[in-house]
């Protein structure tokens, strides 16, 4: 229904004021005088009081513009977010607090959805929240994930509450951050996960000193007869065949001694023994390595190139775990290049010398590692591989800093990454 307009009221107020003077029985040219004046000291005295009213109306007013200011300033800058959403998730009001937590302008959020600003996972969680808050008419809360402008994550709490007042039905949110509480809670999952891990792996340890016991008796048994069978071997007539059987035993004597190297080395390292040191030239052992993963990286079909200083380079080691230190960062380079072309597989394996430094690089052309993951490479537990156990590189790091050395991994220009390490060169050749 139309509201009818009241002409009285388009009237100026002295015309209005005029005609309500005509209108009075009062008649002031028959009034005495002495009436007249009680009359003028009523109208002085209403005067004042009008005067006193506009006054106290006036400072109403201003102590009104200053409240509403302040309380505009607390609902703007509160620390949390205020929205406002009428009945399809649609954003009617914002306080800038939500717009800042969510990496927009205000006038962005007003008239768009809650839902636009909402991760993709999340979608269904809102609309079941935002359906339950106007079911149950109770107060409802969830968190959700919400991408910010700037590719991070905002984990935000959001309290709700309908608002059947008014005729159309809303719903005022309230938006926290608990982001710092998710990360901390990560942190936590992390920090259990690897002290189960660390279990573990002291269970295996525990293990393997029993186990390095046990296949240490057959690996002397191997090599003894190996050496047997040679030395039976060198009685017979030479022949071809017979060159071919020696070489074979010859590499069995070896490898089966090299097998043993390592069991007494993971013996000393789980019993914390002092590793024993002797000058070595890391050429030679680059060298020896090489021709320990030949058939390996034959059939990874993997190019392995040296690029090694002229001269001797010798830096007092202990030699197997010094082997284990490239014999791991090889395999790994290996690993990485499963994923390249059977034709587009190559590690090079470099030496350098600066600062009375012996600098050893093994780098390959695979895929890389991400910058971000770096300087996390070496950190116990942690691991790209799906199948890896994240201790490899740790033990590298380990080695090489018990040797007074550095590693650390970086980019290639192009692609693939290079790990490098750095031990002092020696000159004495006097077993430590």
């Amino acid at each position: 229904m139309a509201k009818t307009s009241n002409p009285e009221k388009k009237k100026p107020l002295r015309e209005r004021a005029e005609e309500m003077l005509r209108a009075s029985p009062t008649d002031i040219s028959q009034m005495a005088a002495k009436e007249v004046h009680a009359l003028l000291h009523e109208l002085q005295v209403h005067e004042m009081e009008l005067q006193i009213q506009n006054e106290e109306l006036r400072q109403a007013q201003v102590e009104l513009a200053e409240a509403r200011d302040r309380y505009s300033d607390l609902f703007e800058f509160a620390p949390v977010g205020y929205l406002t959403l009428d009945k399809d998730g649609r954003i009617l009001a914002a306080n800038l607090t939500a717009a800042s937590m969510l990496g927009v302008n205000r006038q962005d959020l007003v008239k768009a959805k809650l839902s636009d600003f909402v991760d993709c996972g999340a979608q269904d969680d809102l609309f079941l929240h935002q359906r339950e808050v106007f079911q149950s008419g109770e107060p409802q809360s969830c968190e959700l994930a919400m991408p910010l402008p700037d590719g991070t994550k905002l984990h935000a709490r959001l309290d709700s509450v309908a608002d059947f007042d008014g005729g159309s039905p809303q719903i005022r949110v309230t938006l926290a951050d608990v982001t710092a509480r998710k990360r901390a809670e990560l942190l936590v999952a992390e920090h259990q996960e690897t002290l189960i891990h660390m279990g573990r792996v002291q269970l295996v340890g525990e293990m393997s000193s029993n186990i390095t016991h046990e296949v240490n008796q057959p690996l002397l048994v191997i090599t003894l007869q190996s050496e047997i069978c040679s030395e039976m071997l060198e009685t017979l007539p030479d022949s071809d065949e017979l060159r071919q059987v020696r070489e074979a035993l010859k590499k069995i004597t070896e490898q089966s001694q090299r097998a043993g190297r390592v069991i007494n080395f993971l013996r000393r390292f789980s019993a914390k023994q002092q590793p024993h040191r002797a000058s070595h030239d890391v050429n030679e052992l680059i060298h020896d390595v090489r021709r320990q993963l030949a058939e390996e990286s034959k059939r990874h079909d993997v190019r392995l190139r040296l690029d090694l200083l002229r001269g001797a380079c010798p830096v007092l080691v202990d030699r197997i775990q010094i082997e284990q230190v490239l014999i791991n960062l090889l395999h790994n380079a290996f690993d990485e290049l499963q994923a390249n072309e059977l034709d587009d597989r190559e590690v090079l394996v470099s030496t350098s010398e600066s600062d009375a430094m012996i600098h050893v690089c093994v780098s390959d052309n695979g895929a890389g590692i991400r910058a971000t993951d770096l300087d996390r490479v070496f950190d116990s537990f942690y691991t790209t591989k799906p199948a890896g156990l994240g201790l490899g590189l740790s033990i590298c790091r380990t080695i090489i800093e018990s040797h007074d050395g550095e590693i650390w991994a970086k980019s290639n220009p192009r692609r693939g990454v290079a790990i490098e390490f750095q031990i002092p060169r020696h000159a004495d050749t006097t077993d430590k």
